[in-house]
């Protein structure tokens, strides 16, 4: 079954651009930014990159869209 996400040869998952910006973009403002950040649903790299951004900041909340 072939699965447009998943590149056939290595079963790699690229990142997600969206998510990497929103990541890339809080920690270059951190810590001045806001404890809430708007986060993309149904994305399969959300949840590393949640991770990733609870480890720097643990009060952030993710507005969900």
């Amino acid at each position: 079954m072939w699965n447009p996400y998943i590149y056939p040869d290595n079963g790699y998952i690229p990142p997600c651009s969206v998510c990497k910006n929103n990541y890339d973009e809080y920690v270059k403002l951190f810590p001045n930014y806001t404890k809430e950040i708007s986060w993309p649903v149904g994305c399969l790299w959300s949840e590393y990159y949640e991770e990733k951004l609870e480890k720097l900041n643990a009060q952030i909340l993710f507005s969900r869209k």
